[in-house]
């Protein structure tokens, strides 16, 4: 806001309209009050970005960087952002346009070049990049890439690679988890999974992992306890076509009906399952 006043036009004064000379208006000159509005607005988009209000914060990051394109900290906060919301294709436009140029903007200009590509071609770029950058995310990507390409035995390494360079907590569980998941061994993936939960009970990803991973093991009802009622009917239908694959035909139509019942607007994927029943 302060950015956006500092940068409006001035209104024409009262000694203008009367037929005196108008004031010269001078070019912008940089000011402490100039620089504090800047580091505020700096701040703010760094809280929204933590507290993941991703739309919020790139507003104001491009706001910043469109105000002073020299600005590391904002280059990487907007270009962080792009790649949380999805956009590494905007991540890479704005790096590669960028006057500024460090190791940690590298960093995250290789990984939106990975992010662009298809996943099964990300392997030999990333093989090059964890060899010449390494860094917890990249060897991440390298380790779901090599899982796709059926190399599980390297992805787990790369995953224990990643944990060593340091992360967020549970992360490493989580990727194990998902990793016995992809290869059918659901006791296990529960496991791991529910310990990642443990480590990071505010992370929605680890919570939803691990109800996934009862779901396939067949644990219905854990599955579905204490679910907020937003999630609730998607995972009752997830947990119906589970239950439809494994021929719990009472079951799955129980699931369907519930999910049917609680969700707040028409639920197509659970009225298609009861269709499937009948």
């Amino acid at each position: 806001i302060l950015i956006a006043a500092l940068m409006a036009p001035f209104p024409v004064s009262q000694a203008s309209e009367i037929g005196n000379p108008a004031p010269e208006i001078r070019a912008y000159e940089s000011n402490s009050t100039d620089e504090l509005g800047l580091l505020q607005t700096l701040i703010q988009a760094k809280k929204l970005y933590e507290l993941q209000d991703y739309q919020k914060a790139v507003r104001l990051f491009s706001l910043i960087v469109k105000y002073d394109p020299t600005l590391e900290s904002a280059v990487r906060g907007l270009a962080e952002t792009y790649i949380a919301l999805s956009r590494p294709e905007a991540a890479l436009e704005l790096l590669e346009a960028s006057p500024v140029q460090s190791k940690a903007l590298k960093r995250i200009e290789i990984l939106a070049k990975a992010l662009n590509m298809k996943t099964k071609a990300r392997e030999p770029f990333l093989k090059t990049a964890v060899e010449i950058t390494p860094d917890p995310r990249l060897f991440n990507l390298y380790a779901k890439a090599l899982v796709e390409n059926g190399n599980y035995s390297a992805a787990r390494l790369a995953y224990r690679k990643a944990e060593t360079l340091g992360q967020k907590p549970g992360v490493f569980l989580n990727n194990l988890g998902m990793l016995e998941l992809k290869q059918g061994n659901t006791k296990r993936a529960a496991s791991l999974l529910f310990r990642a939960l443990n480590a990071a009970p505010e992370e929605p990803r680890f919570n939803n992992n691990y109800r996934l991973a009862l779901l396939l093991e067949g644990d219905y009802i854990k599955a579905l306890d204490k679910i907020e009622s937003d999630r609730a009917a998607d995972f009752l239908t997830d947990g119906a076509y589970i239950a439809l694959s494994q021929n719990e035909i009472d079951l799955a139509k129980l699931l369907f009906e519930k999910a049917n019942k609680i969700s707040p607007v028409f639920h197509p994927r659970a009225q298609y399952g009861l269709a499937l029943l009948k």
